[in-house]
């Protein structure tokens, strides 16, 4: 076999691409996923290479719409000369998710964290409501942007009694902005229902919450996030209210919430 590093340019990923035969279906999703790395400089020579045998591609479809999509030049370790029987033996290992890339860097409760950033991101970014998807690249960056949220999924880490973990540790991080002591007596009166008046905001979402976890059809994330921030707002505002509910759909849906 050779190997080469090469600059992909669009022009020889399309010549290439005339070679894809008998390959697996394509999934647009991650062909989109990489030209947008490409697109923002993220992409990085890995050691990963595109391998062909000289009439076929056998690995490397995605990248190289990638670049052609993108528009943007990469460099790619080129693998060919390959036998074509080792096709079936391609692709074989376990994919390195979010919490295994932030477990590589040292972070604690992982899949935690990485679940949190997310949430936090979408909120900052006005994402609610979309289908995001992040490279690791991004988020080991998105750690070393938000520093502090590891404070917050220490202090939700240890109450897990109502579930939904990520999401109170992304509201209480972006609570504890405002007010931290503030932040940690929300969460934890949540949690424990402790001296909680039937009409106080934080009462009436524990109910939904208590209610959700029995209910066949289960709230959405971004559903729960909108009541535990509006029940935030009404708590610092302090307004008593009868009921507690997020318009997601409908004539007059109501904006995702801005913590305050």
């Amino acid at each position: 076999m050779n190997i080469e590093v090469k600059e992909i340019t669009p022009e020889l990923a399309t010549e290439m691409m005339k070679m894809n035969t008998g390959n697996r279906p394509i999934r647009q999703s991650r062909v989109t996923e990489l030209a947008r790395i490409m697109k923002a400089g993220e992409w990085r020579l890995n050691g990963e290479a595109i391998k062909q045998n000289g009439s076929r591609l056998l690995d490397g479809q995605h990248r190289l719409l990638g670049v052609i999509e993108s528009g943007v030049t990469i460099q790619s370790l080129v693998v060919s000369d390959l036998p074509t029987d080792v096709f079936g033996t391609l692709d074989g290992g376990t994919a390195r998710n979010h919490a295994d890339f932030l477990a590589v860097l040292g972070e604690k409760s992982c899949n935690v964290l990485a679940a949190g950033l997310r949430l936090v991101n979408m909120y900052e970014t006005g994402r609610m409501r979309r289908r995001v998807v992040y490279s690791n690249t991004e988020m080991g960056g998105l750690v070393k942007q938000h520093p502090d949220i590891r404070q917050s999924v220490l202090f939700c880490d240890s109450r897990r009694r109502l579930g939904n973990v990520t999401t109170f540790v992304a509201c209480h991080y972006l609570f504890a902005q405002k007010d931290r002591a503030a932040a940690d007596a929300f969460i934890n009166q949540l949690v424990t229902g402790t001296d909680l008046p039937a009409n106080d905001a934080v009462y009436l979402l524990r109910e939904r919450i208590l209610a959700d976890r029995l209910a066949k059809e289960k709230l959405s994330k971004v559903y729960v996030m909108a009541l535990v921030i509006k029940a935030w707002n009404f708590r610092r505002q302090g307004k008593s209210i009868k009921t507690l509910q997020f318009r997601e759909t409908g004539d007059t849906p109501e904006s995702f919430p801005v913590v305050i």
